[in-house]
């Protein structure tokens, strides 16, 4: 609980910490329901009064009576988790392309119209796969007003539904006549891996389109999380060299924007912290020093350590490192639960400079996994090339370029999840179709999954562009980012199945790009051009090098997790 004197509380000087503990005790013994005192009744974040009379528990005298907290969590219950937040999201249309299903997930109201979903369909639906079926009990809408918007453009007439398998709906609760910005309905808990949002009536004015800004869901506890935990958190630092190089450049995902991409520290102790938002399983941090964007390798962190806390105060280093040269290193250590990372730097350079300078500061987490990590930017020894020759594609860019032939995964894989990111270089308008940034990730060493940069394009994907299963199955929509930023698949893959020598059912694969879902659940009727023959046996992860000329595209972030 953090507490903080909202209104009327001045100190003397000299006196802070006697203020902060009359405070403290004032509110500790509303929060303990000591005699004269009622309980705190609140809602976590927000501000709320002490009622009076209160008192210092040793009768010093206050200097005002009126105090304001903030409630950040209430003592002995676990805050809430919003299972939405960040899962695929899909829906029957979007008024335009910034304003798609995945922005009602992402956890924000502040960006104006760049910050909803926005439909003028036939029927406006807007649905959620929470990744795997969980207990829920509660939905909070955020409609037009929230995000700024007239509040006659709150959703009027709407309900929401629940589904295990995506295809059976279940109506568990129904709206008419709403005005509200913010709605909240809870239901008793059900089992749910889908949830769905129909708008019937968008507005009370008559206004055609559904806006809304963030649709939540709660009940059950969340999944373990996955990929980079520190991704996008709040991170703080002792100091930035400038005001371009702050500790959020080291969280943002990239390492292509030169020095303004980076945090720099010229301070006398220099440190970087990162906040998760809450705690997590942690095994793994992974810095990308200075050479990994591109500067002098004498400048990566030569020697530092690495802090866990659950509370922001109390710290317990997880890795010491003297004599680094190295412009990427992975730290692994026992599995713990923290909220707060902290990076220290004690000698910054090996040439005597004088500035810190963390390009990426990643954390992961393996708890509760059989996860293999393939590519995790410091070498390539779960591939190999042709004919099981080692791989000779370049690091670099924070990850691997493709350049030198085909290679594939060591260990083969039967069902999995996998992950991947990749890079793709900004090629000019002259080269067009299969030429630009052409690669493909190959499920099995039989089912290509086509990599291509198709940012912009604005016919309908189709079976050769990105995100199709080649020349079989296009995309059901462009997820594109631009060139040069990192893009993510995320990959469920049931392979085919055989009785004996005979195939029964065919593979099966679920495509999430860029937090959109684009193939769900397909079926894949046999091998794509260039793939391995179809068998009952596992097989290889491949990526392709289809050896275009011109800047090559990039790899990091790969691992499979084998699916029972």
């Amino acid at each position: 609980m953090a507490l903080r004197a909202d209104r009327g509380l001045r100190r003397p000087e000299g006196r802070r910490g006697d203020a902060e503990r009359v405070l403290g005790d004032a509110v500790r013994r509303r929060q303990e329901g000591q005699p004269g005192h009622q309980r705190a009744q609140g809602r976590p974040g927000r501000a709320h009064p002490l009622p009076k009379p209160f008192a210092a528990s040793n009768g010093q005298s206050l200097w005002s009576t009126e105090v304001w907290y903030t409630l950040n969590a209430i003592p002995g219950q676990t805050p809430p988790v919003n299972l939405a937040l960040g899962k695929p999201a899909t829906s029957d249309s979007n008024c335009s392309t910034s304003e798609k299903a995945a922005r009602a997930v992402n956890g924000t109201t502040t960006n104006g119209n760049l910050d909803k979903w926005c439909s003028q369909g036939a029927t406006k639906w807007l649905q959620v796969d929470l990744g795997s079926t969980q207990s829920v009990n509660k939905f909070v809408v955020q409609h037009a007003g929230t995000g700024g918007e007239n509040t006659a453009w709150n959703t009027r007439d709407f309900n929401i539904q629940v589904s295990t398998n995506g295809t059976s709906w279940t109506t568990v609760s129904t709206v008419t006549a709403n005005t509200a910005s913010t709605t909240t309905h809870t239901i008793a808990a059900t089992q749910a891996r889908y949830v769905r949002l129909n708008v019937t009536t968008p507005a009370s004015d008559g206004n055609t389109a559904a806006r809304i800004y963030d649709f939540e869901v709660y009940g059950g506890t969340a999944p373990p999380a996955t990929g980079n935990l520190a991704l996008n958190k709040t991170a703080t630092a002792d100091s930035s060299c400038g005001t371009t190089e702050g500790p959020e450049k080291a969280v943002n995902g990239s390492l292509n924007g030169g020095n303004a991409d980076k945090w720099c520290s010229l301070g006398a102790t220099k440190w970087m912290q990162v906040d998760l938002g809450s705690s997590q399983n942690v095994s793994r941090i992974t810095l990308k020093h200075a050479s990994a964007g591109g500067e002098n390798p004498s400048w990566n962190t030569r020697d530092f350590n690495l802090q866990t806390s659950t509370n922001g105060t109390t710290w317990t280093t997880v890795a010491t490192v003297t004599g680094n040269t190295a412009g990427t290193t992975t730290h692994n250590f026992t599995t713990t639960s923290a909220r707060y990372l902290r990076l220290n730097i004690t000698t910054p350079a090996s040439d005597g400079n004088a500035a810190a300078r963390i390009y990426e500061f990643e954390a992961y987490s393996t708890t509760g996994t059989n996860r293999t990590v393939l590519f995790d930017g410091t070498n390539m020894n779960n591939f190999e090339g042709s004919g099981g020759s080692a791989v000779t594609w370049p690091l670099g860019n924070g990850g691997v370029e493709v350049l030198g032939g085909d290679i594939r995964s060591k260990e083969s894989f039967g069902d999995f999840k996998l992950h991947i990111e990749f890079w793709l270089p900004n090629l000019p308008g002259s080269v067009t179709g299969q030429q630009r940034s052409n690669s493909g990730i190959y499920l099995q060493d039989r089912y290509e999954l086509q990599v291509l940069d198709s940012f912009g394009v604005a016919s309908a994907p189709g079976i050769d562009t990105c995100a199709s299963i080649y020349n079989k199955i296009a995309a059901t929509s462009n997820a594109a980012t631009a060139p040069e930023t990192w893009q993510t698949y995320d990959v469920t893959f049931r392979a085919a199945r055989y009785n004996g020598t005979t195939k029964t059912e065919n593979a099966r694969v679920t495509v999430v790009w860029n937090g959109i879902t684009v193939h769900n659940n397909v079926a894949i009727d046999g091998p794509t051009g260039n793939g391995a023959a179809e068998t009952a046996s596992a097989g290889k992860i491949r990526l392709q090098d289809h050896g275009d000329a011109g800047a090559n595209l990039y790899y990091r972030n790969i691992w499979v997790e084998p699916v029972a």
